[in-house]
């Protein structure tokens, strides 16, 4: 759910004065109004303007393109999760530390965007463990990794069994998903199965 209950606002997630700081900000540095979002959720606002702070102009969709090689050779598709699970587990997060995170874009834009860099420096490494570490110590995290990295990898184990029973299967998910001891790495080996890296 990206949207909030009728008769609830954005607003109402932030002091009067918060909200007009937010407006002034995203009106002047985003050239966007604020007011076009005043029925998302504080986590849809969150990673909405997130994103706008730190795009970049080459910015790659995989899993686009997996899906686009795929049709090409007319081979089938799925998901382990439906965009409504995705979005539940973001709900999971309180709606307030998704409203103070909103803030730290405001006040602490350059660390933001510096995190974000450091964190694209290192998935060029393939360093994913030095991913996940500083997944763990960044302000956004705010106790959200059970819910956003480990209860849905728990959630995708029996869809890849299923799946690569049938016949071979490529899966694309995101870097943070691999590692930890409750990664895909790791909860895939505790299941039998041969988790080998390949460059």
């Amino acid at each position: 759910m990206t949207g909030l209950p009728a008769g609830d606002s954005l607003a109402n997630y932030f002091s009067a004065q918060e909200y007009s700081i937010l407006r002034t900000f995203v009106a002047r540095r985003l050239r966007f109004d604020i007011e076009k979002l005043h029925n998302a959720t504080p986590a849809f606002t969150f990673y909405a303007l997130r994103n706008m702070i730190t795009y970049c102009k080459d910015n790659t969709n995989y899993t686009d393109i997996i899906e686009g090689l795929a049709a090409q050779q007319g081979l089938p598709t799925g998901n382990l999760e439906t965009p409504t699970d995705a979005v539940n587990a973001q709900m999971l997060v309180p709606a307030t530390t998704y409203s103070r995170l909103i803030m730290d874009i405001i006040y602490e834009t350059d660390r933001i965007k510096r995190q974000r860099e450091e964190q694209m420096d290192l998935y060029k490494k393939q360093d994913i463990m030095g991913m996940y570490n500083a997944h763990l110590q960044n302000k956004e995290v705010g106790g959200s990794e059970q819910a956003m990295l480990g209860n849905r990898n728990r959630r995708w184990i029996p869809v890849i069994k299923a799946a690569v029973t049938l016949e071979q299967s490529f899966f694309c998910v995101g870097a943070l998903q691999l590692p930890g001891d409750e990664g895909l790495i790791t909860l895939l080996r505790k299941e039998g199965f041969t988790v080998t890296a390949v460059r």
